[in-house]
């Protein structure tokens, strides 16, 4: 008799076991799905790149005897450091007077030094000027040396200054040096600076497919002479004057030829849409329907399985 009833417990596990396991694994599903629903990854804002400058290193023969053990430290502070530069477009020259036009309304042609000058300018910043650096930067334009140290560092992490003579190119040259051992130089590199583009003012850059040229931007990196520079203005133009030429008259096609094609894919997300919102407002109903769905099929096949 004990046997026929530990045979008949035994039977019984077996047949509920499933069932068991089945719960489970429905509610976990279920957990799975409302996470699914409400959870909404936060995206990180987009960080546009800095313009940095293209280094063109210099061969340098440290002698770190100075620093000692300090050398290699320094040495990787110094390969860290760059420079980048960023374009303004309201930098303050000073005052000018007026030419030919009352620009202050004021009834007369000043010739004074009365209306503001503002313009286009590069602004320069230096990065990773650590305590055992002494960076000295020299140009090939003028004789203005800039020195920096970690002191200079604002609490934006970097030096910055401006450039506003920008008629032609400027090449730095840039020099890093121990702060302890001020003779002992452990990297060099120059790099370019572009200088303003007078062909930007054209109104032939005014235009929707002209303004994103190279050859319309305000700074350009170019040591080539003025007729070499607007014989390419003009021909870039030409050629982005017939692509625009083409793309009006294709659009057209192309916007017939896939308006079935995007009718048919709003109509799925149409649909795609209302179902997400309805499991969105109803997750407990369906839930319990997903439920009741899975233990009525877990019992067919328990009496099957009898049967």
């Amino acid at each position: 008799m004990k046997k026929k009833i530990e045979k008949e417990e035994n039977n019984y596990s077996h047949e509920y076991a499933p069932v068991i396991k089945a719960f489970i694994v429905l509610f976990i599903l279920i957990a799975l799905l409302v996470g699914v629903i409400y959870y909404q990854p936060t995206r990180k804002p987009l960080v546009e790149d800095p313009n940095t400058l293209k280094t063109n290193e210099k061969i340098v023969n440290t002698d770190t005897t100075c620093d000692g053990n300090n050398a290699k430290n320094i040495k990787n502070d110094a390969d860290k450091v760059s420079l980048i530069y960023e374009v303004v477009d309201d930098y303050f020259f000073g005052y000018m007077a007026e030419s030919d036009t009352d620009l202050n309304e004021n009834g007369i042609i000043d010739e004074e030094p009365v209306i503001e000058n503002i313009g286009y300018a590069l602004r320069l910043k230096l990065f990773n000027v650590t305590d055992n650096l002494v960076v000295e930067i020299t140009n090939n334009i003028d004789d203005t040396v800039k020195t920096f140290r970690s002191t200079d560092v604002t609490q934006d992490g970097y030096i910055t200054w401006f450039e506003s003579e920008n008629v032609f190119m400027r090449t730095y040259t840039v020099k890093i040096y121990s702060i302890n051992c001020i003779d002992q130089l452990y990297r060099e590199f120059t790099v370019d600076l572009p200088k303003y583009n007078y062909n930007s003012r054209s109104m032939d850059c005014s235009y929707e497919f002209t303004k994103d040229l190279e050859v319309c931007q305000p700074f350009i990196f170019s040591n080539a002479t003025e007729a070499t520079e607007l014989k390419k203005f003009r021909s870039e133009i030409q050629k982005a004057y017939k692509e625009y030429q083409k793309g009006t008259t294709t659009t057209v096609q192309i916007d017939t030829e896939e308006k079935d094609d995007n009718k048919n894919n709003n109509k799925y997300e149409e649909i795609v849409e209302k179902i997400t919102n309805i499991v969105k407002d109803n997750y407990i109903t369906v839930g319990i329907i997903c439920s009741a769905i899975l233990v009525l099929v877990i019992i067919v096949i328990i009496k099957k399985g009898r049967k």
